[in-house]
């Protein structure tokens, strides 16, 4: 518990050097590798997992706001902390779910619009901050990456048949930010990199079939998708000889 609390106190220093041009550019570096030290720190790690608390997931949201090239580290880092083998983390889950609807600027909007998938990225590279095409802005690896995290992030806070998946999956339904029609045209869109297209995948399995069967407009959701699904076949990346096994992790 002792290598927690020191590394939570270099975790939280990250946000001061960053703002300060004579560090920023010599830290990065090792703010990366701290960044790695921390999450194998937490990643199926009981004793670390069970201390998580409002000022830990502070921490986190307050370095998003500032080191903007190490925003995929910390969302990949907030979905290890809501994940174990076998510990139930519901209390985490509420935690930063509740965190993440309080701070909407740091996260990409994503609408449908027709057949078109439109992003609005926060300020993270040049394409960031206006409305656009995910097809174009997945050209960017920085972008790519975030939103890739962005939506596994999500998946996360809804992962389980749990009360507090429950709760999380009608807070996010209410903002606005859970569609059957988004994730399956993300997923067939065969112009986008094989990693979103996974993360979609993985979503509408966690927030429409993987959801407790008691629950009779699910049901009718899932009917949904599958004869979508049927009737639709799957198109793939043709060069990378992708199938839905794939996509689901199946192989």
């Amino acid at each position: 518990m002792h290598l927690i609390r020191y590394l939570e106190e270099i975790f939280e220093n990250l946000a001061v050097e960053s703002c300060d041009p004579r560090f920023a550019e010599a830290s990065s570096a090792s703010d990366l590798s701290l960044c790695d030290v921390i999450l194998a720190m937490y990643e199926n790690n009981p004793r670390a997992l069970h201390t998580i608390s409002d000022k830990t997931a502070d921490l986190f949201f307050n370095a998003l706001k500032l080191q903007l090239h190490l925003r995929p580290k910390y969302l990949q880092m907030l979905g290890a902390i809501m994940a174990h083998r076998s510990d139930d983390l519901s209390q985490n889950k509420i935690i930063v779910c509740q965190k993440f609807l309080e701070n909407p600027s740091l996260f990409p909007e994503t609408r449908k619009r027709g057949e078109v998938v439109l992003v609005k990225m926060p300020t993270i590279s040049k394409a960031g901050s206006t409305w656009a095409d995910i097809r174009d802005l997945m050209q960017d690896e920085l972008d790519r990456e975030y939103y890739c995290q962005y939506v596994n992030l999500l998946s996360c806070f809804l992962h389980g048949r749990t009360r507090s998946v429950d709760e999380n999956r009608g807070k996010l339904s209410k903002a606005g930010l859970l569609s059957f029609e988004l994730c399956f045209t993300c997923l067939q869109c065969e112009q986008l990199p094989p990693s979103i297209r996974a993360a979609y995948c993985r979503l509408l399995i966690d927030v429409f079939i993987d959801v407790p069967p008691q629950e009779e407009k699910q049901v009718c959701e899932d009917l949904q998708i599958w004869s979508e699904m049927y009737s639709q076949p799957l198109r793939t990346n043709e060069s990378l000889d992708c199938s839905l096994e794939d996509l689901m992790g199946l192989k």
